[in-house]
This record gives C-alpha cells, sequence and structure tokens, in this order.
C-alpha cells in the first residue's frame, strides 16, 4: 500500500544556504542554530537573526564534531596523531572539557547521549576501542573502555535509552 500522498503546497520549507567545506561538521546545537567548522575554528549561524559568530580554537584543524540541544553542548576532535577532544557548552562559550588518549590517530565518530550527560568516542585506527565519557565530570565512566573485535566507522546512540547504542561497520 503506497504512503498517502500529501499537497506539496501545504508544507512550509525554511531555506537557508551557507557554504562551509564539503568535508566540515555540520550540526544543529539549537532549533533555530547551526555549528560548523572551518579550518580550526567553530561557527554560529543564527538562522532567526540570520547573524553569525565564530571562535577560534587551539587545534590545526578539526575532524570531527557533534552537538547536544537540550544541553547545550558541543564536541570537536582534532586532526593529527593522539588527537584531543575540546567540550564546549554553547551558551555562553566556555571550554568545559579537553579529553585527551582517545585514539592513536583520528577518532572514527563521536556522539552525544540525548540527554546531553555522555559523550561517546569511537576509534578505529591502532587501538579498536569505544570509551565513554561523563559530560557532568570530564571523566572516563568506570568499566566504558571497550576495545572492540573489529573496526567500527560510526556510533549511534538511542535517542531513548543512553545505554543502546550500535555501532556500525561500513568497510572492510
Amino acid at each position: 500500500m503506497a504512503p498517502p500522498r500529501k499537497d506539496p503546497n501545504a508544507s512550509k520549507v525554511d531555506l537557508h544556504v551557507t557554504y562551509v567545506p564539503m568535508s566540515a561538521p555540520v550540526n544543529f546545537v539549537d532549533h533555530r542554530t547551526i555549528c560548523y567548522t572551518a579550518a580550526n575554528s567553530v561557527h554560529f549561524w543564527d538562522l532567526e537573526n540570520n547573524s553569525t559568530s565564530s571562535f577560534p580554537t587551539p587545534t590545526y584543524a578539526i575532524t570531527k564534531m557533534c552537538s547536544n540541544e537540550e544541553k547545550g553542548l558541543i564536541a570537536f576532535c582534532e586532526g593529527g596523531a593522539h588527537p584531543q577532544v575540546y567540550v564546549f557548552s554553547v551558551n555562553p562559550y566556555k571550554l568545559l572539557f579537553t579529553l585527551a588518549d582517545l585514539a592513536e590517530l583520528e577518532l572514527a565518530d563521536m556522539a552525544f547521549s540525548s540527554c546531553g550527560s555522555r559523550l561517546y568516542a569511537l576509534s578505529r585506527a591502532t587501538s579498536k576501542k569505544l570509551t565513554v565519557f561523563s559530560m557532568k565530570t570530564g571523566q572516563l565512566l568506570p568499566g566504558c573502555e571497550i576495545q572492540l573485535p573489529l573496526r567500527f566507522d560510526k556510533v549511534c546512540v538511542y535517542p531513548g535509552h543512553k545505554d543502546h547504542l550500535a555501532v556500525v561497520r561500513s568497510s572492510t
């Protein structure tokens, strides 16, 4: 059975356009603000006011980024060997934590739990592991440095429960 058809004119689509590097991570940090990276800076675009702001970071380049709308958090990972992850609050822009020793090379992926209490980091280079950090303390949660049998590329946290997640392997 085909899904019901909806008149295309019955929906309103709000279209906004900006130009960022193709590989740049892009995330919503609240219902009307988009966060993206370019080189070593994090940029915010407020769609309601059509205004932008940015802040430079202590990194040479940013390879991964994730956000949590509920807690107003962003985390980004620097490129290169032994990358660090920086966790900021969005309002006000403030560094909360710097997480180290996550990977020998670039992180494969990062994700926040939907409630914003945890940050999951997936490494796949030399060590293949999933690490889980508390966003209350910035510390690794006990027993949450999990060695994985294979290289995985993506971590997806179930929105209904922070203890349910999937790791996805897209390469051989």
